[in-house]
């Protein structure tokens, strides 16, 4: 479902383009009931990472103000964004990878965070 590839891009795009496209007031509830599963976590956690851009760096203040804009537990999903290999981290700065370098999921097992 989320893992099958078109075009060099996962299929998750169109999943997100549909939550974005929801009432922002109902994204916090979402948020924590479609992270609690495997395929459910890579979605929500997809869906942040969209709010980075490639090319700019990010102090790890302003990663979690726009988490925050979001959702209220910024330190989590920062982590498990920097898990799932979605941002990259070093010495307190972080910016987005392509998604090529993403950890797909699988509805078994996912993967472990840093």
């Amino acid at each position: 479902m989320l893992t099958t590839r078109d075009a060099g891009r996962p299929l998750i795009v169109q999943e997100v383009t549909r939550w974005t496209s929801e009432a922002a007031e109902e994204l916090p509830d979402r948020l924590i009931q479609n992270y609690l599963d495997p395929e459910g976590r890579y979605t929500v956690l997809a869906w942040l990472a969209t709010h980075f851009d490639y090319d700019r760096r990010y102090r790890e203040a302003e990663v979690n103000q726009i988490v925050q804009t979001r959702h209220w537990d910024s330190a989590t999903l920062r982590r498990e964004l920097v898990g799932y290999r979605m941002l990259a981290r070093e010495r307190g700065i972080y910016w987005r990878l392509p998604e090529e370098h993403w950890l797909q999921v699988n509805a078994t097992r996912a993967p472990a965070s840093k």
